[in-house]
């Protein structure tokens, strides 16, 4: 699992969706979605890994990093696609809210004449009409932190006796991308 960690693009911390009621906001106009989830403290489903308080901060710090923000994208790219033509904007103003990473995304004026047609509108309408379905992955490069007992054994669930699930470790974010089926949340 390491391995795999240190590798931009090949994990996916778990989603987050939509944006915080009453306390975000769509302005249409600006290109602007106020206080959307980034990402959510709890298990990353399908990696393997947990996201703690921890895991926040280090989103929170990175995230502030780049002068412009941190890029978005209309989905992830991967192997057999490009995101050629899928860039929305960028993320800004990382925070922490009750364990929940939040940011503001700005579009770019370029999202909304893409080769893929104008996702910019498309994706501010769906954060207005369903919030629900609007998510965020980020993609990061990190390492697992396994829970150790004073004898260096791996830490087990009480209830199950399986090993705890690691703890994820970023030391680079990459991109805060837009998803239609979140994995969590």
């Amino acid at each position: 699992m390491q391995g795999l960690l240190k590798h931009k693009n090949t994990f996916r911390a778990d989603v987050a969706r939509g944006i915080r009621d009453g306390k975000g906001g769509i302005d249409k106009e600006a290109g602007i979605i106020y206080g959307f989830s980034v990402i959510t403290k709890g298990e990353a489903r399908g990696h393997g890994l947990e996201i703690d308080e921890t895991t926040l901060d280090q989103v929170v710090e990175l995230g502030k990093k780049s002068a412009v923000g941190l890029k978005s994208r209309f989905g992830h790219p991967n192997m057999s696609n490009t995101a050629v033509g899928t860039f929305l904007g960028r993320a800004k103003n990382f925070r922490k809210d009750n364990g929940i990473v939040r940011a503001d995304l700005y579009f770019d004026n370029t999202a909304y004449n893409t080769p893929n047609g104008d996702l910019a509108s498309y994706v501010l309408g769906l954060a207005e009409s369903d919030p629900q379905a609007f998510g965020s992955s980020i993609v990061f490069d990190g390492n697992p932190e396994y829970r150790l007992n004073e004898d260096g054994t791996r830490k087990k669930d009480p209830a199950t006796g399986k090993d705890l699930l690691p703890l994820a470790r970023l030391t680079k974010l990459w991109a805060a991308d837009v998803v239609d089926d979140p994995a969590a949340n």
